[in-house]
């Protein structure tokens, strides 16, 4: 996946659709900056117009990861 503006990829791991989840929250702010985001999460939702996607698609120019998992959601992940 490729972005169309200079700014880096960020990757929110356990992305939710919960307004009052931390990564809810990280990818709203993310993306008023004009950051481009990929939100994976549990199960496919939105967060405003930003899919929450399930699968683990292979992303290039990722510059920042970030990870809101309990310790049994990083078992999937990693």
């Amino acid at each position: 996946m490729e972005t169309n503006n200079d700014k880096k990829l960020t990757v929110v791991l356990g992305a939710s659709p919960n307004p009052e989840r931390y990564s809810n929250l990280a990818v709203n702010r993310l993306k008023a900056k004009g950051h481009p985001v990929v939100a994976i999460g549990k199960r496919a939702a939105a967060i405003g117009d930003t899919p929450v996607i399930t699968a683990h698609p292979p992303l290039e120019k990722v510059d920042t990861v970030t990870m809101y998992l309990n310790p049994g959601g990083t078992e999937r992940i990693l």
